[in-house]
């Protein structure tokens, strides 16, 4: 009986993350899978159970990246400003749509919108992915009032939410609409008004 080929589970679940992401989790069959990722029927479902499960490993890795990500951000921060901060990562994310031939948009934001009204499971995770990125944007926000470049009428919480949902937003318009320039000054009006005295 030939042996199964070895496979590497953390590179197995990379390739998951990328497939799931690029069509969502019910367009994505068990065939797409075993094709997409070369391993056989038996392998996948004893290394990861079923689809199902394997969606939510794929999107835990997904949002632990982010975060990984935000942390590095977070860790440069002192030597800038805020507003610079805010500048920095909105036009990362501006490029990264922009060279987004696939038009995937937010693996997240793409799993709410299909699931989160249908599974717990996604729906807790994305809640989780939610309150953490809350709260990095309210301590950076809080940073900025400290030092006087955003005001402190508005409560920073309150803040975190409007810039996490127009970051989003901004996410969903790019998988339809490319016009870089017309992005840019979206994005450049949004930063005008939260660092506006």
């Amino acid at each position: 009986m030939p042996r199964n080929k070895q496979f590497s589970r953390e590179e197995v679940l990379e390739r998951a993350v990328q497939l799931f992401w690029y069509k969502g989790f019910h367009a994505t069959s068990i065939s797409d899978l075993v094709e997409y990722l070369g391993i056989n029927r038996a392998s996948l479902y004893n290394a990861f159970g079923d689809k199902e499960t394997l969606f939510q490993e794929a999107l835990t890795l997904y949002q632990e990246q982010g975060q990984e990500m935000m942390k590095g951000l977070e860790a440069e921060l002192a030597q800038g400003t805020v507003r610079a901060f805010f500048e920095t990562f909105l036009f990362q994310q501006l490029d990264e749509i922009l060279s987004d031939q696939q038009s995937k948009g937010c693996f997240v934001v793409n799993s709410v919108t299909e699931l989160a009204n249908r599974s717990n499971e996604i729906r807790q995770l994305s809640s989780s992915n939610l309150a953490h990125s809350i709260g990095f944007f309210t301590r950076i926000i809080t940073l900025g009032q400290q030092k006087g470049e955003i005001n402190r009428a508005t409560a920073p919480e309150v803040l975190a939410h409007h810039f996490f949902t127009f970051f989003n937003g901004l996410q969903v318009i790019g998988k339809i609409d490319k016009d870089e320039e017309k992005l840019r000054k979206v994005i450049l009006y949004h930063l005008n008004n939260l660092f506006s005295a």
